[in-house]
């Protein structure tokens, strides 16, 4: 690759979007490029400015951090693990709140069963008595907290590989 062509090839552009850019016909590019023509000199200039451009981008991209933003770059990441990590716990609260819920539930319902059964033999004890006892056996937010749940399991395994990427790059930047 010539000098060139160098600039062309490294912006991604074909000879007839590079001469447009200058202001110039295809085939004047294409002579350039070749060496048998010079290019005029305001695409030459125009060339240069971008070349210029170009070269400050790379540069830029090839800088090598300072401690002091390597040191930024890392509290920045620690926050983020300890921001993870606390989501993660409330996460986890949220979802075993449901777990005990539906086991309260779930508790109640077997208690109203087994009441429900050794009162059949026995005159006296209404199921309003049995429920009294017991407490409420219907679960009015069951659908919903299904689907909270699956929810928050959801997020919680976001979490979990959001909590890995942020372990693993607080590691590399040490």
């Amino acid at each position: 690759m010539s000098n060139r062509t160098e600039l062309r090839i490294r912006l991604g552009m074909t000879q007839e979007q590079m001469a447009l850019f200058l202001g110039i016909s295809r085939g004047q590019y294409s002579m350039y490029e070749s060496g048998l023509r010079p290019i005029p000199d305001q695409a030459s200039q125009l060339a240069g400015q971008l070349a210029m451009v170009v070269n400050e981008a790379s540069a830029q991209k090839q800088k090598v951090p300072s401690e002091k933003e390597k040191e930024t770059h890392r509290q920045v990441l620690q926050f983020l693990l300890n921001e993870n990590r606390y989501q993660i716990a409330r996460t986890e609260r949220a979802i075993a709140i449901i777990d005990a819920r539906q086991q309260a539930f779930d508790k109640r319902s077997v208690l109203q069963d087994i009441l429900s059964q050794a009162t059949q033999a026995k005159e006296g004890v209404s199921d309003k008595k049995i429920a009294a006892l017991v407490g409420r056996t219907t679960y009015p937010k069951a659908k919903e907290d299904v689907t909270k749940q699956l929810k928050l399991e959801v997020r919680l395994e976001v979490l979990n590989l959001e909590k890995t990427v942020l372990e693993e790059r607080l590691k590399n930047a040490r």
